[in-house]
């Protein structure tokens, strides 16, 4: 649910940004940074949730990281 919330507000604000730059052609620059910086954001966030369900799921990988490594 807090993920859904997250992603609603992501789009939002890129909305928000786009209505700008139409607005305001010369900060089109920035606003398309800012929009590929939340991009990256988010399938960070995305990344970063599927490992943990990973290591949660899945035990085994938690004991092929301590026998790799040593230690977690």
């Amino acid at each position: 649910k807090c993920l859904r919330i997250f992603i609603i507000i992501s789009f939002v604000i890129i909305i928000m940004m786009l209505f700008m730059a139409y607005l305001f052609p010369d900060i089109l620059k920035e606003v398309i940074e800012t929009i590929m910086f939340i991009f990256k954001l988010v399938a960070l966030l995305f990344f970063v949730l599927i490992v943990y369900l990973l290591y949660h799921f899945l035990p085994e990988i938690k004991t092929l990281w301590t026998k790799s490594v040593g230690t977690l």
